[in-house]
């Protein structure tokens, strides 16, 4: 999908910036083929003319990367952090993403909340007292240090996890394209959540849910 390098580089004309045994190197995103880890706090940088540069000595190429950002369909974005990344190739890119078009039909959250007395309330949703709209994003991240932001149109359903990994993990996550992800580490994924309010019609004040009492959400496209 489309990248930011180190959270901030994100167009071919953005400049990866290094040293090597010459000096200062700016290289144009754009003309690079592949990056890929050396050292811990240096890569080496295939261009497209077959050129290869080692560098070091920015934050771009070594451990003070904030690291690489994805934007998958389906899924929204994934983060790699610097000490679980290997290697990038680039290819070239289509379009500039997702237009306003296609937020267009995005509405409320709805979906129905299970709870652990066997109790199920239906109607509109507020994840965490403020998501309350489809474009509207849900966080956490992975034991491997993966974080997701993943809009909840990509999200099938959620499920507090009795498995947490030493704490770690509090949400089973299943999007609608199949991928379930295990993810905590944030609010939205465990026990600082603030709950969900249930409006099971419009004109009825909401239930407030707190997140100790859910056993499962869906949510409906």
């Amino acid at each position: 999908g489309f990248i930011q390098w180190d959270k901030s580089e994100c167009t071919s004309l953005d400049i990866l910036d290094g040293d090597d045994e010459r000096g200062d190197v700016e290289l144009e995103m754009g003309t690079i083929t592949s990056i890929s880890k050396a050292r811990d706090n240096s890569v080496e940088v295939v261009l497209k003319d077959g050129t290869v540069r080692y560098l070091d000595g920015s934050n771009d190429v070594s451990s003070s990367n904030r690291g690489i950002m994805i934007e998958v369909a389906e899924l929204g974005r994934v983060t790699v952090p610097w000490n679980r990344f290997d290697n990038i190739n680039f290819s070239e890119g289509r379009g500039s993403g997702p237009g306003r078009e296609t937020y267009a039909n995005s509405g409320p959250i709805q979906g129905t909340v299970e709870l652990g007395d066997g109790r199920a309330l239906s109607g509109r949703l507020v994840f965490d007292l403020d998501e309350a709209w489809h474009w509207d994003v849900f966080n956490g991240q992975t034991v491997a240090g993966l974080e997701y932001d993943i809009p909840f149109s990509c999200i099938a359903r959620i499920e507090p996890s009795e498995d947490n990994y030493g704490g770690k993990i509090s949400s089973r996550v299943a999007l609608r394209s199949g991928l379930v992800l295990m993810l905590g580490e944030n609010q939205d994924t465990g026990p600082k959540n603030a709950g969900m309010l249930v409006f099971e019609t419009e004109d009825s004040d909401p239930e407030h849910l707190p997140w100790n009492r859910i056993r499962s959400i869906e949510f409906l496209p």
